[in-house]
């Protein structure tokens, strides 16, 4: 499963443990498909907003993006 949350908050969840994380995920899910639903086996939480590299930035490729887009935005 993969959620992308933005803005306010996803500064709210890198401030918070995994562990808190899962359990609201968790929370949502069983209202969604009942109690009976498994827990994960684990959960991966990226900080993108405290890594010094990246400061939060993401992009995702449109369909039809050429080698010659990607080079100009990289320059």
């Amino acid at each position: 499963m993969f959620v992308t949350l933005t803005d306010d908050e996803s500064r709210r969840i890198e401030q918070q443990p995994d562990e808190t994380t899962k359990a609201e995920i968790m929370e949502v899910l069983r209202k969604m498909f009942g109690e009976d639903i498994p827990e994960p086996k684990t959960i991966l939480v990226p900080r993108w907003g405290q890594d010094r590299f990246t400061r939060g930035s993401y992009m995702n490729w449109p369909i039809g993006v050429s080698k010659i887009d990607f080079d100009r935005m990289k320059a």
